[in-house]
């Protein structure tokens, strides 16, 4: 049964019981799935965030025998530090796991249900120049670069079958305002909650991008992360303004001025590297 977002969120005597009960998809988890439901340890995500996203957005469909979908996109660890493996070993949700590093990859195949895709996320298919540094590895870096082949997340969706994205977690170190300019709706595809790592970009352009372009509404500001889900009501259309507003986005003064708010610049804002027409 596919999972919805709905309220209201479960207390914690509600999500208590549940523990009491519950049964992972993977037994030999069981004990530490159980603990993260719990609250005695604050889940895998480096700063807890699949909990977090469990928690407002997708308990009461667990409790309700729901399972979704997940893309995790720079994947990194099967465990430790992501902000999937609860949903995948935990929950029995079905994922793509996104991992352009070939070296991460066959512990995601050996210890995820995941289907492992050894490509970079951008808003185009494309051959691109990739910075090779374990966790930090970037579209766009100088050190220890290679040409790396990039796709869209619909083409990511599309190849696994998937219509819909429930919860899509994306971290690719500064590249994400590039990924999330592709028009994803285009092709048919939802993504009904997103999870993006936002310090190394400027928070008002994220927020601008995804309440202009795809509809999405704030749930939370996290400590390394902005949460946010789709709006029940879209916009027939991009909401109104005129060449004057669009050009003080672009500016060079406001653009300086945004690099100081928290988040700071990406390395393609910082670099000068952003392709022309993709920063909102």
């Amino acid at each position: 049964m596919p999972i919805t977002i709905r309220g209201p969120l479960l207390s914690d005597a509600e999500v208590a019981s549940f523990a009491s009960t519950f049964r992972a998809f993977d037994p030999k988890s069981q004990d530490t799935c159980v603990r993260i439901i719990n609250g005695s340890i604050y889940g895998m995500g480096q700063a807890g965030q699949d909990i977090f996203v469990w928690r407002n957005l997708f308990a009461r469909g667990t409790v309700a025998g729901e399972r979704g979908i997940y893309v995790d996109s720079g994947s990194w660890k099967p465990q430790r530090d992501s902000n999937t493996w609860f949903f995948d070993r935990c929950l029995g949700w079905s994922g793509v796991c996104v991992e352009p590093v070939a070296e991460h990859r066959p512990a995601l195949r050996a210890q995820r249900s995941c289907t492992v895709v050894g490509k970079c996320l951008s808003h185009r298919s494309r051959i691109a120049r990739m910075s090779m540094q374990g966790a930090l590895s970037s579209v766009g870096g100088t050190a220890n670069a290679r040409n790396i082949s990039c796709v869209t997340i619909s083409n990511i969706a599309q190849k696994a079958g998937h219509a819909t994205i429930d919860f899509w977690s994306l971290d690719v170190e500064g590249h994400e305002l590039t990924v999330l300019s592709d028009a994803w709706e285009a092709t048919g595809l939802t993504v009904n909650a997103l999870l993006v790592e936002d310090h190394r970009i400027i928070l008002a352009e994220l927020d601008r991008l995804l309440l202009t372009h795809h509809s999405f509404v704030k749930v939370a500001q996290m400590p390394l992360d902005t949460l946010s889900r789709r709006a029940a009501a879209t916009l027939s259309e991009h909401p109104w303004n005129d060449a004057h507003e669009e050009s003080l986005w672009r500016s060079k003064l406001w653009r300086d001025y945004r690099s100081k708010q928290p988040g700071g610049l990406s390395h393609e804002a910082s670099a000068g590297k952003h392709e022309k027409g993709r920063w909102y």
